[in-house]
């Protein structure tokens, strides 16, 4: 195994020269929080990101900062990005892309969403759009995106489905 990069925060390594198999490690877990409001839309947050060039809805989330609880990242979290709280449940934990990223992502859901008054900073590179999505309009975003859809969108979807005894 070769190591090509190293900082605190993430890792890639050759696992096989002649192979050429990869592996990224992240040094710390992520959080993905997915809220519901009383009239029954979800939190999305909408992005550009660096590594497509493209601005997709996504559902907020982030990484586990060292000492951090995985149910403090996410209420940390979604008020640096969306200026709301909420009451979260955790309900599960994914590796998403297991085969060459070594990541796991809490996952909770939310309800009973206020905003609040004190909304942290969000990163320099965050410019971050707020909407309030219908469960038929999210719907719509992943299966009609000639780009792609964001992977998180359809995981939070996903949870948020097995979670929700009125949408299945």
């Amino acid at each position: 195994m070769k190591t090509l990069f190293d900082n605190k925060k993430v890792k890639f390594q050759i696992l096989d020269d002649n192979q050429g198999f990869i592996k990224l490690s992240f040094m710390n877990d992520s959080v993905l929080i997915v809220v519901e409001s009383d009239s029954g839309e979800l939190l999305t947050i909408k992005q550009k990101r660096s590594t497509s060039d493209i601005e997709k809805y996504e559902f907020p989330s982030g990484g586990i900062e060292p000492g951090e609880e995985p149910i403090e990242a996410a209420l940390r979290e979604l008020n640096e990005e969306t200026g709301y709280t909420c009451d979260l449940k955790k309900v599960g934990v994914v590796r998403p892309l297991h085969g060459i990223v070594d990541l796991k992502v809490h996952v909770f859901v939310g309800s009973n969403c206020k905003m609040v008054d004190n909304r942290l900073q969000q990163e320099v590179y965050e410019k971050i759009e707020i909407e309030f999505l219908q469960f038929e309009r999210i719907k719509s975003l992943i299966l009609n995106d000639e780009n792609g859809a964001d992977s998180y969108l359809m995981l939070g979807l996903s949870y948020h489905l097995l979670t929700n005894k009125k949408q299945v």
